[in-house]
C-alpha cells in the first residue's frame, strides 16, 4: 500500500476518524459496499472521473467515505472492488457469463446470497447447454447487477432502517415484509419507493443517525430469511428425473400387487415400500448428477436418462411377468376344478 495519499482524501479522513493522524486513522476504516454509476463522479484523489467506487466506513462510528477503487486498493489495501467491478462489467455485456467466489462471497456477507444457494451456484458456473443451469446463474448475476447499481443505494438504505426498526419494535410481520421488500429490489431492481415513504411518514421514523448495531440487526433479519429462488434439487426432481406418480406405479406396481396378493401387507405398506423404494432411486440420481455437475467436460444428460429409462423398462417387463404369472396361476386354477 502507499503511505503518501492526496492531501485532500487524507484531510477528509482524519476528520471522520478518531485519530489524527493518517497511518492511524487508516486503519479505522473497511470495505463496505462496492457502487456502478451511471454518471461521472468524482474522488478525492483527484479531479478525475469515475464510474466506479467503494464506499468505505469507519468501524468505531457510522462515519462513511465514497472513494475510487484504485484508491481504496492503493491506500486501503482493498482489492475486492476491483474484481467485483471487472465481474459486473462482464456481466452487464453478458449475462450467461459467470462471477468468481470473490463475488459470490460479497453477496453472501451482504445477505444477497445463501449459503444453499451459494453451493448451488457453484455447481452450475461453468454449465453451458443444461436450461436450469443457465437460469439459476443468471438470475443470481443479476443480484449482483441490482445490489451494485449506485441508483439503489439508497433505496437498499432506506429499507434496512426499516428493516431495523421493525426488529426494535419487536414486529415480526413488519420484518417480513420489509426484508421481503429488499430481497425484490435485488432481485428485480425495482420497488414500490412511495409505499415506503408513505410508511415512513406515517409512522414518524427517523432515517438518521443508523448505527452500527441498526446495521446489524437489519443484516440479521436478511440473512434469517431465505431468497424464494427456485430450488436445484427440485428442479431436478420435477424435469430431470421426471418421476411422476404413474411413472412410480408403472415401475413398482408389481412389488405392490405381490404383497397384496400374499395378504401379509396392508395397501398403506405397500405404498409406503413403492416410496421407499422411489426414494432410493431418486437419491441414486441425484448423486449422480451432483457428480456430473461438478465436472465441467460434460454438459450432457444421456448417461442418466439411459438409467431412466433402463429403470423403466425393468418396471415395465416386471409388471408384465407379473401380469403373465397371475394369469397362469388363475389357468392353472380353473383347470384343477375342472
Amino acid at each position: 500500500m502507499k503511505t503518501n495519499p492526496p492531501s485532500r482524501l487524507a484531510k477528509k479522513l482524519i476528520s471522520l476518524s478518531e485519530a489524527d493522524n493518517w497511518e492511524e486513522a487508516k486503519n479505522e476504516w473497511k470495505m463496505g459496499r462496492y457502487y456502478h454509476i451511471s454518471e461521472h463522479c468524482s474522488c478525492l484523489c483527484s479531479s478525475k472521473r469515475v464510474h466506479d467506487m467503494t464506499v468505505i466506513e469507519n468501524i468505531f462510528n457510522t462515519n462513511q467515505m465514497h472513494i475510487c477503487n484504485s484508491c481504496a486498493s492503493l491506500y486501503f489495501g482493498i482489492q475486492e472492488s476491483l474484481k467485483i467491478e471487472s465481474v459486473v462489467r462482464r456481466l452487464k455485456k453478458n449475462k450467461n457469463s459467470h462471477m468468481d467466489n470473490t463475488c459470490l462471497t460479497y453477496l453472501h456477507g451482504n445477505g444477497i446470497l445463501g449459503l444453499f444457494e451459494f453451493k448451488n451456484y457453484e455447481l452450475v458456473r461453468s454449465s453451458r447447454k443444461d436450461a436450469f443451469s443457465v437460469f439459476y446463474r443468471q438470475r443470481i448475476n443479476e443480484r449482483i447487477i441490482h445490489f451494485t447499481n449506485f441508483a439503489n443505494k439508497s433505496i437498499f438504505e432506506k429499507i434496512e432502517i426499516l428493516i431495523a426498526w421493525s426488529k426494535k419494535m419487536e414486529n415480526p410481520h413488519c420484518i417480513s415484509v420489509f426484508v421481503e421488500k429488499w430481497k425484490k429490489l435485488a432481485d428485480t431492481g425495482q420497488v414500490n419507493i412511495a409505499w415506503l415513504d408513505d410508511f415512513i411518514e406515517k409512522n414518524e421514523i427517523a432515517l438518521s443517525p443508523f448505527t452500527k448495531q441498526d446495521k446489524e440487526l437489519a443484516l440479521e433479519a436478511i440473512q434469517g430469511q431465505v431468497f424464494a429462488t427456485l430450488d436445484i434439487e427440485e428442479y431436478f426432481w420435477s424435469t430431470k428425473c421426471k418421476l411422476t406418480k404413474d411413472l412410480a406405479k408403472r415401475i413398482l406396481f408389481p412389488f405392490c400387487i405381490e404383497g397384496l396378493e400374499d395378504g401379509e401387507v396392508s395397501q398403506e405398506e405397500a405404498e409406503k415400500e413403492v416410496m421407499e423404494n422411489m426414494r432410493e432411486r431418486e437419491r441414486e440420481l441425484w448423486a449422480f448428477y451432483l457428480a456430473q455437475q461438478q465436472d465441467s467436460q460434460s454438459d450432457s444428460w444421456d448417461e442418466d436418462n439411459a438409467r431412466m429409462n433402463k429403470i423403466i423398462k425393468e418396471g415395465i417387463a416386471a409388471q408384465e411377468a407379473g401380469g403373465e404369472k397371475k394369469v397362469n396361476e388363475k389357468e392353472n386354477s380353473v383347470a384343477i376344478e375342472m
